[in-house]
């Protein structure tokens, strides 16, 4: 049996949603996989997904050594894990959680972990001085239905972002930006901007699918995420066709090449974002062309990221360590 703990949240993570994948991707295959958490046995309301479940209870009687049980970074702090004699496998999506939930005078190996899964390359390094356990790459992806076949059609004038209301730069880039925007709409500037009809739209109360459609018939998107492993809404919007203007993070250097698949600045520079924000919203009939490159070259650095390569991924895994 291979288990997955999983935190009890009803609150939106594709993170949380791919714990989920993983298991349905095993059943499918034929292994005996399920789902560990405590309160209800099913997934948060805004998934939908089938899979089996096991109640922490259970779990803890039923766990032999011959099984593998998968514990996320932030969840090393279980009760009773060190107990567990089955095979132990850290699954780190993040990187930054790593050290959070560790209990008082513990360690990874302490705990009996005897491998990391990580989802991205960046993180090798990491997990080699740190956790110093081998480890395999289990990359995550993106849902299928932010994919665009469409990449080439007229788009809504919208700049999509998610709400960061505790984030000073999201006041910084909104502000700028709809100042511009408010500029471009005055009768004697009318003329200088060949498209004036631009607004911010936030992506707030949307499912996941509510957010694909959003992003497959809008302009621009804007990321202000900084420590993350993937930034799973980046590639989720250069798979569905927005040009993306983005801080370089922590993990997606892995990815992003400014000027060719988004556009890439350094982590809180905020008010160079928000002013090539405006220079493109200037600028945007005229440079078609470009616009069209870059979506293009996006859509394809999305596409390694697909839930066919995760799959193979983890079949790859149990194949090679039964």
């Amino acid at each position: 049996m291979i288990y997955y703990l999983v935190p009890s949240s009803e609150k939106p993570s594709w993170g949380l949603a791919i714990l989920y994948n993983h298991v349905r991707m095993l059943v499918t295959s034929g292994k005996k996989a399920c789902i560990v958490k405590e309160g209800p046995q099913r997934c948060p309301s805004w998934l939908d997904i089938k899979v089996p479940y096991e109640t922490t209870g259970n779990f803890k009687k039923e766990a032999a050594p011959k099984d593998t049980v998968i514990v996320p970074e932030v969840m090393v702090n279980f009760e009773g894990l060190k107990k567990i004699k089955s095979r132990k496998i850290l699954f780190v999506q993040a990187g930054g959680f790593l050290f959070q939930a560790m209990p008082a005078g513990e360690s990874h190996i302490s705990l009996g972990f005897e491998h990391v899964w990580i989802i991205m390359k960046h993180l090798e390094s990491i997990v080699g001085k740190h956790v110093q356990l081998p480890y395999s790459i289990i990359p995550p992806f993106v849902a299928p239905y932010f994919f665009n076949d469409a990449l080439s059609g007229e788009r809504k004038k919208q700049i999509l972002m998610f709400p960061k209301f505790e984030q000073l730069d999201y006041s910084i880039v909104k502000y700028i930006i709809k100042e511009h925007i408010k500029k471009g709409k005055q009768p004697y500037l009318k003329n200088l901007f060949s498209n004036n009809n631009w607004q911010i739209k936030v992506l707030q109360g949307l499912s996941h699918t509510e957010v694909a459609a959003q992003m497959k018939s809008a302009a621009f998107f804007i990321s202000l995420n900084l420590f993350e492993a993937l930034n799973t809404s980046v590639v989720e919007a250069m798979a569905a066709g927005c040009v993306v203007f983005c801080y370089e993070g922590f993990g997606p250097r892995d990815y992003l090449e400014n000027g060719k698949n988004a556009m890439v600045f350094p982590n809180n520079e905020a008010y160079k974002l928000a002013e090539t924000v405006c220079n493109w919203i200037d600028n945007y009939v005229e440079s078609s062309m470009a616009v069209n490159e870059l979506r293009v070259y996006a859509a394809a650095t999305a596409k390694q990221f697909t839930e066919q390569n995760t799959e193979d991924s983890l079949m790859k895994f149990f194949g090679s360590h039964p």
